[in-house]
């Protein structure tokens, strides 16, 4: 309930010192909804983070991949991008699979119209967000058959167009 600017340094002060015990607060302040609860559970991850890093934080970021809400997930993914190590590549697989098996067959749904309040900008950011995961994160390369997978499983053409600016990055890369 308090305000992220006070939030979010008290958790990293407290992961920092003691791990152990920031675990059960961290699960609760990302589990926190309703009206009496800030919204700080959606960027917590990446914030505390940049505060703090502890490899806790890629234990709990794996679990809310599931999370129900779309932007608590998506958060999770962009902390595995900069933060993740291989750990972490098979439960964000499993997730992209699980999201494009319920929106593939929804894709018109997730077009933005500029006046509706829907799910599916959210939706759309979570799966964007899993694919920048998968395809740039720090913790592994991303070869040519990984950018296939991704290319299939990515449903709006955002993320297609994504994927190949991925592609086209490691092209650019020098090989050593």
């Amino acid at each position: 309930k308090l305000p992220c600017a006070t939030q979010t340094p008290l958790l990293a002060y407290l992961l920092r010192v003691d791990s152990e015990a920031a675990a059960p607060f961290l699960r609760r302040a990302i589990a926190a909804r309703g009206e009496s609860f800030t919204a700080c559970n959606r960027t917590l991850l990446t914030d505390v983070a940049n505060l703090y890093n502890d490899p806790l934080l890629q234990e709990i970021a794996i679990g809310a991949l599931n999370d129900d809400d779309p932007l608590i997930a998506a958060n999770a993914a962009q902390y595995l991008t900069a933060h993740a190590d291989t750990t972490a590549e098979g439960p964000l697989w499993e997730r992209l699979a699980a999201w494009n098996s319920t929106w593939k067959p929804r894709a018109e749904e997730l077009r933005y119209v500029p006046g509706e309040t829907t799910e599916a900008p959210d939706q759309a950011n979570l799966g964007t967000s899993l694919i920048m995961a998968l395809g740039s994160a720090q913790g592994w390369l991303a070869d040519d058959q990984s950018l296939d997978r991704l290319a299939a499983l990515a449903v709006t053409a955002e993320q297609r167009e994504q994927v190949q600016q991925i592609r086209l990055a490691w092209d650019r890369r020098p090989r050593a």
